[in-house]
């Protein structure tokens, strides 16, 4: 039985070690929020399952200062935010064991950033596709159905091998995983997701259901995806459909108004969800710094990379720094600054 570690005992690294823990695998929570921590140890993880009930889990919890020289895990998850990716790696690679290997479980294209601090060789992709809160301190909630695709994990090149097959089956108790040949354009479809959902939930106070439902927010999130699938094109990236089976061209037709069933197909969506509360809302609502310079700043970037213009990705990263640092409040009138 592999030694798992997860650091980042968030929303995500909790379902993910919880999934595992509950399964009976020897799993080790890492993360740096004591209190969170001192619950966990307590009285055990508190993980709600949409669907399915409330399960206390009892899981080895610890506060990075608590490493020590002698713990070594087969597979470590980083399931931190992506501006905490390098010294995250940085802290776990030492009790990273020969043989083993690192899990980006990030929001993001973090695998560009772990692969040349360890090798690519040491580097696995895992998309998540579950949606998840940490409403107190030792509780976490999958508000995602059960049944619904939950996690993608892919090599960063070439097609699945032995180990992926491994870790299929050890995140099969997490939720459904599959596993992709194209970790790139799966990371690009969540990429366009994220950049399409969170920003906009974060300057209106809307949830991804009701960004779904609500037409100057489907609009906004459209248009943004138009970009990044421009981007992605243009860089050569086979992207995979989004949000729930859309493809990339077809965002593109609906953005320059063609006919096309994306709004249909996005209300559909919206219809068979829980209303979860996107990663990027939480942070603001708890006064943390956000990712949306590693989601639509990404975008951002690497459009000017390849000369394709993203003014709406680029503008809504303007009001998410604005919202961030106080000096405008989530609202619907945001739109309008758009």
């Amino acid at each position: 039985m592999p030694g798992i570690a997860i650091y980042g005992a968030g929303a995500v690294g909790c379902v993910i070690g919880g999934g595992m823990a509950r399964a009976g695998h020897d799993v080790v929570l890492i993360d740096p929020w004591r209190e969170h921590v001192e619950a966990m140890k307590t009285v055990g993880l508190q993980l709600t399952l949409e669907g399915e009930g409330t399960f206390s889990v009892p899981v080895k919890a610890i506060h990075p200062a608590e490493l020590a020289p002698e713990h070594s895990f087969d597979i470590i998850f980083i399931a931190v935010k992506s501006q905490d990716t390098v010294s995250a790696v940085e802290s776990m690679l030492p009790h990273l064991a020969d043989g083993g290997y690192l899990v980006s479980a990030q929001n993001g294209i973090n695998e560009d950033i772990i692969a040349p601090l360890i090798g690519a060789e040491r580097t696995v992709g895992c998309v998540i596709t579950f949606a998840a809160a940490l409403p107190e301190a030792g509780q976490a909630v999958r508000t995602t159905p059960p049944g619904i695709p939950a996690l993608i994990v892919g090599e960063i090149d070439g097609p699945p091998t032995p180990r992926l097959e491994q870790l299929k089956e050890l995140l099969d108790n997490v939720g459904p995983t599959r596993l992709t040949d194209n970790l790139p354009g799966e990371r690009w479809a969540k990429l366009i997701n994220n950049a399409m959902m969170n920003p906009i939930a974060g300057i209106t106070g809307l949830g991804s259901r009701a960004i779904r439902l609500n037409q100057a927010a489907r609009t906004v999130a459209i248009k943004i995806g138009a970009e990044g699938a421009y981007v992605a094109h243009a860089l050569g990236v086979p992207v995979e459909p989004v949000l729930g089976g859309i493809e990339p061209a077809a965002l593109v037709a609906e953005a320059e108004g063609r006919p096309t069933t994306v709004v249909e197909r996005l209300v559909t969506e919206a219809q068979r969800r829980g209303e979860g509360s996107p990663s990027l809302l939480q942070d603001i609502g708890k006064g943390r710094k956000t990712e949306v310079e590693h989601l639509n700043g990404l975008i951002v970037r690497r459009g000017e990379e390849a000369g394709i213009p993203t003014p709406i990705n680029k503008a809504i990263v303007g009001l998410v720094n604005e919202v961030e640092a106080g000096r405008l409040k989530p609202s619907l009138d945001n739109l309008q600054l758009l």
